[in-house]
């Protein structure tokens, strides 16, 4: 069966390795240095790929054929590790058959830029009241009436404001939030090897964030 990748777009193509080098990391290139070659390397490989654009869902077979095409040119870089595709939404998965839809990508990228992501989005389109509001607003063209009501559904959970209950009570409320703080911190870190990888940007960021791979890196 043909994959969502190769139908919504054209294969990534092989003009790519026509003006692609071959990875040479000098022993004189810095880890910095070799991080901004490979994150150009990645951002021009999608770039073939016409469709594409910042911030938008990336799925699994695109960034397999990405794999395929840096364990040819890089050899055994973290970029190619299993663990990395599979924190990539799947071909199947319900947001992704509706973000490669007439409209879905421009209306989808709008409202994960106003929820500060895709992770929301992903939720909801896990329930049947969720879909029926991203594909009404793949229809109308808008994102507005789908990013309240993911805000609604999702909503924020905020801090209380204890200064009704005293100058005591608040500063215990405070420290006890701090200490709930703390271990929320600890759990996210434990959690970040794990997390759910939407975009190209994100894909970069985890793939330089490896013990073999430290150092800053530039996406400009």
């Amino acid at each position: 069966m043909m994959s969502l990748a190769t139908r919504i777009a054209p294969v990534l193509s092989l003009v790519v390795l026509s003006w692609t080098p071959v990875w040479r990391a000098s022993a004189e290139q810095t880890t910095v240095e070799q991080n901004q070659q490979l994150a150009r390397t990645i951002y021009r490989y999608f770039a073939a790929n016409s469709g594409h654009r910042e911030g938008y869902l990336i799925c699994r077979s695109q960034v397999e054929e990405l794999q395929r095409y840096l364990r040819r040119t890089h050899g055994n870089i973290p970029a190619i590790h299993r663990r990395l595709l599979n924190r990539v939404l799947a071909d199947e998965a319900p947001l992704t058959t509706l973000f490669y839809t007439k409209h879905g990508e421009a209306v989808l990228c709008a409202a994960a830029n106003k929820l500060a992501g895709y992770a929301k989005l992903e939720a909801a389109a896990r329930m049947a009241a969720g879909r029926k509001q991203i594909k009404a607003a793949i229809e109308s063209n808008q994102s507005d009436a789908l990013v309240e009501f993911v805000k609604q559904e999702f909503p924020v959970k905020s801090r209380p404001n204890p200064s009704q209950q005293g100058q005591q009570a608040g500063q215990q409320a405070d420290q006890q939030a701090d200490q709930q703080a703390d271990q929320q911190a600890g759990q996210q870190r434990a959690r970040t090897a794990f997390a759910r990888i939407y975009t190209l940007e994100q894909f970069i960021e985890a793939a330089l964030a490896t013990p073999s791979s430290r150092g800053h890196v530039s996406t400009s």
